[in-house]
């Protein structure tokens, strides 16, 4: 069994969805973490229900796509639990709006979602770098998409497509060149790739996935083993990256709700 005791996480986006699976899972682990999200009463109740389970979780509100928040973010993070020993880059997405083409995306939609999804990684990733590196441990995961590798499913499954895709194959890129800065300090970055993850009610795939046609659901689940994976499944990878066990999975990108 995986003993996190002792250890300190961060995850971004951490008030629902995902990031809310993944910061339970590195708590019921021994873990203290501390969840950051924009959403200011989504990701303080996402901390509260966490400590009712006995856990051990404080919240951030903040926009980890700027620099005086990232500097907040990991000074209280220090400050609550200590050194940051995990950090999982959650937060991103592609918008509220359904653009299918590179016709459709005006600049201020790109510059948002390529902001969301590789400023943010960037910005948590540089803060934690050092400590990592001087301590020589650590472990840095990042939040994929199946999108990465282009997307063709219905508009409305996903928001800004053609910013999204980039953005995410920024993230994989990013995560691999991360990798081969943190070897030789014996930390590590992947990536997870999540394809079709049911999240729970308000949180954007539960609710994007319902609207749809039942029709083009079924269609949409011959893809990928007719099945979703839940936050749950997520955390479970995530919690194996974060451990000892991975010492030695280093710069990987490992799909899971999809068939890769």
């Amino acid at each position: 069994m995986t003993d996190l005791s002792g250890k300190t996480g961060v995850v971004t986006g951490g008030a629902q969805g995902v990031g809310l699976g993944i910061a339970r899972r590195l708590a019921q682990a021994g873990a203290g973490v501390l969840l950051a999200d924009l959403q200011a009463e989504k990701v303080t109740a996402a901390a509260e229900a966490l400590r009712a389970e006995g856990l051990s979780a404080q919240a951030f509100a903040g926009d980890v796509t700027q620099v005086g928040d990232v500097d907040a973010l990991f000074a209280r993070a220090a400050s609550d639990f200590g050194p940051v020993d995990i950090l999982v880059n959650n937060a991103g997405g592609s918008g509220q709006v359904g653009l299918a083409t590179i016709a459709d995306t005006d600049v201020e939609v790109w510059d948002t979602v390529i902001a969301a999804n590789i400023r943010s990684t960037f910005l948590c990733s540089r803060a934690v770098f050092a400590g990592m590196a001087a301590r020589r441990s650590g472990r840095i995961i990042n939040i994929s998409s199946g999108a990465a590798r282009a997307w063709s499913g219905p508009l409305g499954t996903i928001g800004a497509k053609f910013p999204y895709v980039a953005g995410k194959a920024a993230v994989e890129a990013m995560t691999r060149q991360l990798a081969h800065d943190l070897a030789p300090y014996q930390a590590t970055a992947n990536a997870i790739v999540c394809g079709l993850v049911m999240t729970e009610p308000g949180a954007r795939l539960h609710d994007r996935f319902s609207a749809l046609d039942p029709a083009v659901q079924a269609q949409m689940l011959a893809h990928y083993n007719n099945d979703m994976a839940t936050p749950v499944e997520v955390g479970e990878l995530a919690l194996y990256l974060a451990s000892h066990a991975a010492r030695q999975v280093n710069g990987q990108a490992i799909p899971i709700g999809m068939v890769a």
